[in-house]
């Protein structure tokens, strides 16, 4: 199987345009690359941008919404039944008794934050 010199001729008048399809398949697939990472990015910053839907909380997180609740309407109700003087040295007493006694107070320091 030997090559003609015509065969041979047309090959090398073909090389030139076969190199230019190489050439654009290689920047082809560098463009598309290129087109991909900038989607990518774009996409990025508008999710860096958007404040993300919050989802529904739990039930725990919920009880303990009602109980603060519950908490707030008992002290409500524990301050319409004394008088306004009375009730607010009552709580002062309250708080300042609370926090002398306590004795885990000072025990451990969050460093996490």
């Amino acid at each position: 199987m030997s090559i003609n010199p015509l065969e041979l001729q047309t090959l090398f008048s073909q090389l030139n345009r076969v190199g230019k399809q190489q050439a654009l398949t290689k920047e082809n697939e560098v463009l598309k690359q290129e087109i991909l990472n900038s989607d990518i990015h774009k996409q990025g910053i508008k999710d860096s941008e958007e404040i993300p839907e919050t989802k529904d909380l739990n039930e725990e997180f919920s009880k303990i919404k009602d109980e603060e609740k519950s908490k707030e309407q008992n002290k409500k109700e524990k301050n319409e039944e004394q008088p306004d003087g009375e009730n607010e040295e009552s709580q002062d007493e309250n708080q300042s008794k609370n926090v002398l006694t306590d004795p885990k107070i000072g025990r451990k320091i969050d460093i996490l934050g």
